[in-house]
């Protein structure tokens, strides 16, 4: 599960890279201006990289569980809650 922390800390460091880019003089190169511009992305992969920890969390209790999707949700609820 390595991999899924690298692509948080990726999506992290864009949304990072865009508040910065609101501060100081900005003047980036155009290719660097537009890697900061594009850190927004970061907000997106962070919630594809949730939604996929959620099913992978899911799909690997389910051989082990009696109903699988039903506790999945209520283990989600009180997590929330």
């Amino acid at each position: 599960m390595g991999y899924v922390d690298a692509i948080r800390g990726v999506a992290i460091l864009g949304v990072m890279m865009v508040h910065c880019d609101h501060y100081g003089s900005n003047n980036y190169p155009v290719t660097l201006k537009w890697v900061f511009e594009n850190g927004a992305r970061g907000v997106q992969l962070f919630y594809v990289a949730s939604a996929f920890t959620l099913f992978l969390s899911m799909s690997k209790r389910r051989n082990n569980e009696v109903s699988p999707n039903i506790n999945f949700f209520i283990r989600r609820f009180f997590r929330i809650a």
